[in-house]
C-alpha cells in the first residue's frame, strides 16, 4: 500500500459525484493518516526502499536527470536517492502534510535538488507542465484506478511527463495478493496485464515478483515492471 490511496479514494467514487469538495476530504483524509500515526506504523511504510533503489540503479541514468516518484508520501525514497548522488528528483502525492515530512526529513540542503507537487493524477493541474521526466516511479499507484477513465487518465499523464526513451517502473498489487486495500477495491496485475495496458509504445525491460511485508508481519504479494518508452 502507498500513500497515494488517497488518490484511489477518490477514483473509487463516481464521475458524477465527484467535486472539488470531495476531493478536499480526501486529502484531508490522508493529511490526519499521516500526522497521528508514527511513520513505521503505516501499512506502506518501508524502511529501505529496495526494490526501488535497485531498478532505478539499473536504469543506468544521469544522476542529474529527471526522476519523479508519483505518489511519494512520506516515503525514505527520495532520502536514498539523494544520499546516492541523484541531483534533479521529483516527489509528488495528493497529502501536503506528507510531502511536509519529507521536505523536514531532507532538510535544506537536500531541498535544494527536489521538487515537491501536491496533485491528483486522476485530475492533474500541475502535473500537466511537467514533461522531462527520465524515470517515473509509481509503487502503489496504479492498482487504486479501478475504473477506466482514471486509468485512461493516469496514462495520459505518464505519456506527457515520460521522455523518449525513458523508463516507467510500475510496481502493483499481483495476482493472487489482496484484492482490497485500506477498505477500497484494487485492480491486480500481471507484467503482460500491465503491458497491454501501457500500450505497445512501451517496451518491458524487467518484471519481479515481491513479497513485501507490513510492520505488523502482513505479507502482500506485488509485482515490479520496468519499462522503457519508445516513442
Amino acid at each position: 500500500l502507498a500513500p497515494s490511496s488517497a488518490l484511489a479514494l477518490i477514483s473509487s467514487l463516481p464521475s458524477s459525484t465527484r467535486s472539488k469538495n470531495m476531493e478536499i476530504s480526501a486529502q484531508e483524509h490522508w493529511n490526519v493518516k499521516y500526522t497521528s500515526n508514527a511513520q513505521e506504523k503505516l501499512g506502506w511504510y518501508e524502511q529501505v526502499p529496495q526494490p526501488s533503489l535497485d531498478l532505478i540503479k539499473e536504469c543506468n541514468i544521469d544522476k542529474k536527470s529527471h526522476i519523479l516518484d508519483v505518489g511519494s508520501g512520506s516515503s525514505v525514497l527520495v532520502d536514498f536517492l539523494l544520499h546516492a548522488g541523484y541531483k534533479n528528483l521529483t516527489a509528488m502525492d495528493i497529502s501536503d502534510a506528507a510531502l511536509d515530512i519529507t521536505r523536514k526529513r531532507i532538510g535544506p540542503e537536500g531541498q535544494e535538488h527536489v521538487r515537491f507537487l501536491v496533485d491528483d493524477l486522476t485530475h492533474p493541474t500541475k502535473m500537466k507542465d511537467v514533461s522531462d521526466v527520465m524515470v517515473w516511479h509509481d509503487r502503489a499507484v496504479l492498482h487504486f484506478f479501478v475504473r477506466e477513465e482514471e486509468r485512461n487518465k493516469y496514462r495520459q499523464v505518464l505519456d506527457n511527463a515520460l521522455m523518449k526513451g525513458g523508463y516507467a517502473i510500475i510496481s502493483t498489487f499481483a495476482v493472487g495478493g489482496l484484492t482490497k486495500c485500506s477498505g477500497l477495491d484494487v485492480k491486480q496485475y500481471t507484467p503482460l496485464t500491465l503491458s497491454d495496458f501501457l500500450g505497445k509504445d512501451y517496451e518491458l525491460l524487467k518484471s519481479q515478483d515481491y513479497s513485501y511485508t507490513t510492520t505488523w508481519g502482513q505479507e502482500r504479494k506485488f509485482v515490479y515492471c520496468v519499462f522503457r518508452k519508445q516513442s
